[in-house]
């Protein structure tokens, strides 16, 4: 009987006979018995001679067998030896190639996945690049647009310039009979660039005395305009290098500061005001107040004009020009004064450059004026939009108003004319009729004149009780 492995028994099927023969030729004792005893009677006796015979084996015979044995026993050593081997490497085989399918079914997935992820980045990368190339070409053409339209905009504030210019050109000239030394101007307009004497003014802005040229302005007069957008420009142009040594300086600037300092913009007046005449200490200084936005509260410009006027009030050659007649209505949008309003804070600027008394006082009877909590002056209610001479600190003293021309027109009222003035009542009557409580108790057939004068004193009232409020 064999007992091994499959391949153990295999390999025995090969050498089946050469065993068997071994096997044999290891046992021939045993055999001759079993022989004995499965032969007849008869013929035990041929086979007991026989093997009497071969019971003295000769010694070559003896050696054979003695070889013969140890050579099997190796065999079998050896046998047993690769069968331990076999079993093993069976084993180990079966070990090994039980997880091998799912193994490499599983490899094949991950290097599948691999292909398909490596697959993606490039693809992922190629479209990032497109459109990093898109981004690129998107910002050219963004920077090509904002220059076009920067250049658009720069066209067609030149073309406004210019129409703005040949309109001014076209405007009423003012004749005036005095005649004083050269004057410089330095007035606020909308354009960044500064000309040093330039011929017509750009635009209608804030700066309104900038639309009148400086023949209507000063006619008899050697004038340089000096544009300043801002008050930092106007404190630059404060130089002998720029001006020389002028009688006069008129300055209108800090309108177009407001939207960044607010009311800051006194205190930078005040600067230019001071540069003015610490630079020029024998010339004459005007500096104009503030004019009314739409886009800013009365009572904030009011507190700037008042700060100015502060703060200018110690210089002794500075003069405060004071615009009370211009209001909101007189502005055509939130900053620029009407075509027609134009003239009325030329003429304020040009009375207190020269000295001069305002040209058309008001018609109602002279009055005491009141004086500002602030230190500002007033003009009584007057149909002329012009205000009077302001007056330093230390040189208070109210205004003479005059009689008004004949058919004078009144800018602030625009919408009716004046009547003639009453020639046949004293100074007392024309007070009574024209105050503000005879007003409110006069009959109910007010003239339009009549009215026009209150709503100009409840203007004025307004002002001066906002004014204390402060």
């Amino acid at each position: 009987m064999f007992q091994g492995s499959e391949a153990s028994l295999s390999s025995v099927q090969r050498d089946f006979d050469a065993i068997k023969a071994l096997a044999e030729a290891e046992k021939p004792k045993h055999n001759t018995k079993v022989t004995k005893l499965k032969t007849k009677p008869s013929e035990a006796k041929v086979v007991e001679a026989e093997e009497g015979e071969k019971d003295h084996p000769s010694e070559d015979c003896a050696g054979y067998h003695r070889q013969l044995e140890s050579t099997v026993c190796l065999m079998r050593e050896m046998l047993s030896l690769q069968e331990v081997e076999m079993v093993e490497l069976k084993e180990l085989v079966l070990s090994h190639q039980a997880p091998s399918e799912p193994t490499q079914h599983l490899r094949d997935q991950l290097s599948q996945m691999k292909n398909e992820l490596k697959a993606s980045v490039l693809e992922l990368r190629g479209e990032v690049q497109e459109l990093q190339q898109d981004r690129e070409v998107l910002r050219r053409e963004l920077g090509a647009v904002r220059e076009e339209l920067h250049l658009r905009d720069r066209t067609v504030q030149s073309l406004r310039e210019q129409l703005q210019s040949l309109k001014s050109t076209c405007k009423h000239q003012a004749q005036t009979p005095d005649s004083q030394p050269s004057t410089s101007t330095l007035t606020e307009t909308n354009p960044v660039q500064i000309q040093p004497i330039p011929i017509s003014t750009p635009t209608l802005t804030e700066t309104s005395p900038a639309a009148q040229s400086q023949q209507q302005l000063f006619p008899n007069h050697r004038v340089v305009k000096l544009w300043c957008p801002k008050a930092e420009n106007a404190f630059e142009l404060l130089t002998k290098q720029n001006l020389g040594e002028p009688s006069h300086i008129i300055v209108h600037t800090g309108t177009n500061d407001l939207r960044i300092q607010q009311e800051r913009v006194a205190e930078s007046v005040r600067r230019v005001a001071e540069r003015a005449t610490q630079t020029f200490p024998s010339s004459k200084i005007t500096i104009s107040t503030i004019l009314p936005r739409t886009d800013f509260h009365p009572q904030t410009i009011q507190r700037i004009n008042a700060a100015i006027s502060r703060g200018c009030a110690p210089m002794p050659n500075v003069h405060i020009a004071h615009h009370p007649t211009l209001r909101l209505d007189s502005l055509h949008d939130h900053v620029h004064l009407q075509k027609g309003v134009v003239s009325i804070l030329a003429r304020t600027l040009k009375d207190v450059a020269l000295g001069r008394s305002p040209s058309s006082p008001p018609r109602i009877s002279r009055r005491p004026p009141s004086l500002h909590p602030a230190g500002l002056y007033f003009s009584p209610p007057q149909r002329d939009p012009t205000t009077q001479r302001p007056q330093h600190h230390h040189q208070r003293s109210p205004p003479r108003p005059r009689a008004p021309p004949a058919g004078h027109v009144s800018p602030p009222l625009r919408h009716h004319r004046p009547g003639p003035a009453p020639q046949h009542q004293s100074p007392a009557q024309q007070q009574e009729q024209h105050s503000y409580a005879a007003a409110l108790k006069g009959p109910a057939s007010t003239s339009n004149t009549d009215m026009g004068e209150i709503k100009h004193l409840l203007s004025l009232i307004c002002t001066r009780l906002m004014g204390c409020v402060q």
